[in-house]
């Protein structure tokens, strides 16, 4: 299995934005996530929010077969969740998830018990 673990920082005054769009996902667009998933090849998707003296960071980690497109796949695509979750996740961030590029991303370490 593969694995990408993504730390991005969450604006001040953005964590209950956070858990909404959590929360939105979960209610009433979760067949919509489920999708973008299974179109992203990732089986294994953990979303954690983390204090720190810097600030709140909102943990990704994502586990999958083959995720050696999965950054590339999202950042080119225009389906309109792919679009809205971007969003999302700008508004939250303030980090542009579609123009980070392979350098860009985080390099695995370690993995134990997978």
């Amino acid at each position: 299995m593969q694995h990408l673990c993504i730390a991005l920082p969450i604006q001040s005054g953005k964590t209950q934005v956070l858990k909404e769009f959590v929360k939105t996902l979960k209610e009433s667009r979760w067949n919509e996530f489920g999708d973008f998933q299974k179109r992203s090849r990732v089986q294994r998707v953990v979303w954690f929010v983390q204090s720190s003296p810097h600030g709140d960071q909102f943990l990704i980690y994502n586990g999958g077969e083959d995720l050696s497109n999965l950054a590339s796949d999202f950042f080119a695509s225009t389906h309109p969740f792919d679009l809205w979750f971007g969003r999302q996740l700008h508004e939250i961030s303030g980090v542009d998830l579609r123009k980070l590029n392979a350098s860009g991303l985080p390099e695995e370490l370690l993995t134990y018990g997978f």
